[in-house]
């Protein structure tokens, strides 16, 4: 049970994440400005995928099959296909070893979208609104957990 306090701050952090990730929507569509942004942007998996791509490509561990990327992104695997041949026609991904990874193209783009992503975030309170709800649970979750009671001193 929420009480007024937390109540209003669960509020305000509803409304910041609102307004975030209208801005977010917003910039993605203004920056479809080429042909790896039109694609990356066009689907929901095909945005998830390209961050699928980078993860393999810093993580040499992290193999991603063509299977792999269907079940992931709730796909078919002829979908998942189509997807991967057409970004290694493009030269955005690559095969390695069993599976595939994002080439330096992709990781460049994603980096230029961490920089969008970061100054988006530093123009609203999101950061600050989450965390002060976060610290107002945690006090209270403290408070409720506490056994601590005060003694009287008689003197």
């Amino acid at each position: 049970m929420m009480n007024d306090i937390h109540q209003k701050l669960y509020n305000e952090y509803a409304v910041e994440l609102a307004k975030w990730q209208i801005h977010i929507y917003q910039g993605r569509n203004q920056r479809k400005i080429d042909a790896i942004q039109r694609y990356f942007n066009s689907t929901p998996a095909r945005n998830i995928f390209a961050r699928m791509m980078f993860l393999a490509y810093q993580d040499d561990n992290l193999v991603y099959t063509k299977s792999a990327i269907a079940r992931e992104l709730f796909i078919t695997r002829q979908a998942a296909s189509q997807m991967v041949d057409d970004c290694i026609a493009e030269g955005w991904v690559e095969a390695s070893g069993n599976g595939y990874k994002a080439t330096q193209v992709i990781a460049d783009r994603w980096m230029d979208y961490v920089d969008f992503h970061f100054s988006t975030i530093q123009k609203i309170p999101l950061t600050e609104m989450y965390l002060t709800l976060q610290a107002y649970q945690q006090a209270m979750q403290k408070k409720a957990s506490s056994d601590f009671t005060l003694k009287r001193v008689v003197s």
